[in-house]
């Protein structure tokens, strides 16, 4: 085809069949410029094009979460996967929300931590620490007396299952909750130690204890603390377990408790010390 010549199936119309089989390309520029205005005529009469959805990432928060849902939600999940679940996109993917509802509520995930650590004070530490207080009003080291106490502290590992359990698997891990759950088991074994430093040294079946000076005391008290602490969890745990039906364990505790100051005595823990 001789250059310059455009085939017939780019004439237009209006041209004989000869003419359009050799016409120089450029006496067809008007085709082209008429074919682009025809074609910005038709596009201005079609109806707009709708717009393309735009893809949700995420739902959205949900005003009903609140701190203390995305603590109970914080538990569940580490029961089930262990503290290294413990992150915000599995706490937000468990809540059904996106990670900006946990962040309208708490800064940083070691901020809910000590969240979960002040339930953990509110709902186990301090009610265990009141009833002490109240043992210490009446007989602490009759065993009648310790049965009603151990019966108080089933029932409130009944109220708090979640938490108590939380608590007695995860309190040796090595993670930041682990070093939480730690951190509170200290403190109820100070409680304890308070708790028998003031009962202790008029127990005559103590004997030894009242004439050591305060240190040697409150270290004698911090020992027994020590032991009476892991009882009770053991207690707790052989019930889970099924091994001991309720009333065997508060009562096994109950009169363990209440003859572990001979216990002591006889082994010497409340002689006075050298030096």
């Amino acid at each position: 085809m001789p250059a310059g010549v455009w085939p017939i199936s780019h004439a237009h119309p209006g041209l004989t069949r000869r003419r359009a089989l050799f016409c120089p390309a450029s006496r067809l520029s008007f085709v082209s410029a008429r074919a682009r205005v025809c074609y910005q005529q038709a596009m201005s009469t079609a109806p707009p094009s709708q717009p393309a959805a735009k893809r949700r990432r995420g739902r959205k928060p949900n005003s009903t979460i609140s701190r203390s849902s995305i603590v109970a939600a914080a538990i569940e999940l580490v029961r089930e996967a262990g503290p290294e679940a413990l992150t915000t996109g599995r706490i937000a993917k468990r809540m059904d929300i996106v990670q900006s509802g946990f962040y309208a509520h708490f800064a940083s995930m070691d901020d809910c931590i000590a969240a979960l650590e002040a339930r953990i004070e509110a709902e186990l530490r301090r009610p265990i620490a009141e009833r002490m207080g109240e043992l210490r009003r009446t007989n602490p080291s009759n065993a009648d007396t310790l049965t009603g106490y151990y019966d108080g502290l089933f029932d409130l590992v009944d109220e708090t299952g979640p938490l108590m359990e939380l608590f007695l698997r995860f309190r040796r891990d090595r993670s930041k909750l682990g070093a939480v759950l730690d951190a509170c088991e200290a403190r109820l074994i100070d409680d304890l130690t308070a708790h028998l430093d003031a009962i202790m040294p008029a127990d005559t079946r103590a004997p030894g204890l009242a004439e050591r000076g305060t240190k040697g005391r409150v270290d004698a008290c911090r020992v027994m603390a020590r032991f009476l602490v892991q009882q009770s969890f053991q207690g707790v745990e052989l019930w889970w377990a099924g091994a001991l039906d309720r009333d065997t364990a508060a009562r096994l505790l109950a009169e363990q408790t209440a003859h572990f100051g001979i216990s002591a005595a006889a082994a010497g823990l409340f002689a006075p010390q050298p030096g």
